[in-house]
């Protein structure tokens, strides 16, 4: 399932379901790089943004697993920074 962007038909992010959780998912290329790394989000984040491997044009991944209060906070910042690239 993916949220998008209606007015520019932008995914913005995707939910994958699990048995008594979900993830979020976030795809970013490398126009990204640089208000990530700038951003308040975690150094955990950033550095497996780093590390992620990039698939052709589709870039790197951000993964949330969503846990806590916390991880929604991050999803929040994620989703900022994503409408933010052009």
């Amino acid at each position: 399932m993916a949220f998008s962007d209606f007015k520019k038909e932008k995914t913005i992010f995707w939910i994958r379901v699990l048995k008594g959780t979900f993830k979020v998912a976030f795809w970013f290329g490398d126009k990204a790089e640089l208000i990530i790394n700038q951003s308040d989000l975690s150094d955990d984040i950033k550095r497996d943004f780093e590390v992620a491997k990039k698939i052709g044009t589709m870039g790197r991944c951000i993964s949330i697993d969503m846990k806590d209060s916390k991880d929604f906070d991050n999803v929040i910042k994620l989703i900022e920074i994503k409408l933010k690239i052009k």
